[in-house]
């Protein structure tokens, strides 16, 4: 956050998770948000995590929820049946999320999601998430001498132009 400039965010871990309940978001994956973080005022930093709030990613990879005021409208209200009103929360979709990260101003993902296990023989993409600050000097200097060769390719395309 130093490096960025940001003077004390309001930074917290969520888990995200896949929608199987409410309509609005029904299949997506969302993160659970309290109406006391959603309505401060600010943006909210975020570090996903799994049920065991283990960070989903292996390098600390952290996250922008602009804030919104009509965050009542924009985001569903969820209320769990069994505790009833005092369970109140809005999800809040990953595609809400910005990456946040030190070379670059925060970069929008609208179709941001949980990085998936390979499957054997599909190596060809990767999740931004999953880039190592190799792949990422080769990317900012335009330098081919990635470890990933379908990233070699693009950069040597990108040179081209």
């Amino acid at each position: 956050f130093k490096k960025l400039g940001i003077i004390e965010p309001y930074f917290t871990i969520k888990m995200a998770y896949f929608n199987k309940r409410t309509q609005k978001f029904r299949g997506q994956q969302v993160i659970n948000m309290f109406e006391s973080e959603v309505s401060k005022g600010d943006d909210i930093y975020i570090e996903i995590t799994d049920g065991n709030n283990i960070p989903v990613n292996e390098t600390a990879t952290v996250y922008r929820l602009p804030f919104i005021a009509d965050y009542d409208k924009e985001y569903e209200i969820d209320i769990d049946p069994v505790k009833g009103p005092k369970s109140l929360k809005y999800l809040v979709p990953l595609s809400k999320l910005e990456l946040v990260d030190v070379w670059t101003p925060a970069v929008k993902g609208d179709d941001f999601e949980l990085p998936q296990k390979k499957e054997e023989g599909n190596q060809e993409d990767c999740h931004y998430s999953e880039l190592t600050a190799r792949d990422r000097a080769c990317i900012d200097l335009r330098v081919p001498e990635s470890n990933k060769e379908w990233l070699n390719i693009l950069i040597r395309k990108a040179n081209k132009k």
